[in-house]
């Protein structure tokens, strides 16, 4: 992404000394990782060509940062990355032009300061030039929020049922259901005394 340049000298024979208007050159000039040829050809009073073989390495990278968006518990462990910051970029890489990222919470449990694995990959022009020690797509671990969902219950969305168990007529079974709150659905045991 930043120009690179070869430096071309060049002396044919020791008594000639040739200046830029006796020769050209191409292919001196690239700004992407890759391999090259470089030309330089007579011209005027010298005839001659000659070429060079050139490359520009992928530029080694690494994580530094993500930022995890706080979610409201759904059961789920997907999480969404808000930002990611990397090290040894010429320029700062763009979400979704120059890389791919996703993530996952260690466990769907609400809690603050979670484990987020995030699993980033170069894309498009940032893989042609960048590349991470592990290759072309890097882990990092970050922390993020899950919080609590809030459930707001009416007296006239609960249904309770109760089954007695006819071998121990001391034990009951109790089911509460919060309509239109399945996660908060559950089965409760009590034993009266």
């Amino acid at each position: 992404e930043q120009e690179q340049k070869v430096d071309v000298y060049t002396n044919v024979d020791k008594t000639i000394k040739l200046d830029e208007n006796d020769y050209t050159i191409t292919g001196n000039k690239q700004t992407d990782a890759g391999n090259y040829t470089l030309t330089v050809k007579g011209k005027g009073n010298y005839s001659f060509e000659k070429t060079f073989d050139w490359n520009i390495e992928k530029k080694e990278i690494s994580i530094m940062s993500a930022t995890i968006k706080s979610k409201a518990y759904d059961g789920s462990k997907k999480a969404e990355v808000d930002d990611v910051k990397f090290n040894n970029t010429v320029k700062p890489l763009e979400k979704d032009k120059d890389f791919a990222v996703s993530a996952e919470f260690k466990n769907e449990k609400a809690g603050n300061g979670k484990e987020v694995k995030v699993t980033v990959i170069l894309k498009d022009n940032a893989a042609k030039n960048y590349k991470f020690n592990e290759g072309n797509s890097a882990v990092y671990v970050a922390d993020g929020n899950i919080t609590a969902k809030k459930l707001e219950v009416k007296k006239e969305n609960i249904e309770i049922k109760y089954d007695v168990d006819s071998s121990d007529k001391t034990k009951f079974e109790a089911t509460i259901n919060i309509k239109g709150a399945s996660l908060a659905n559950g089965k409760y045991m009590y034993q009266v005394k």
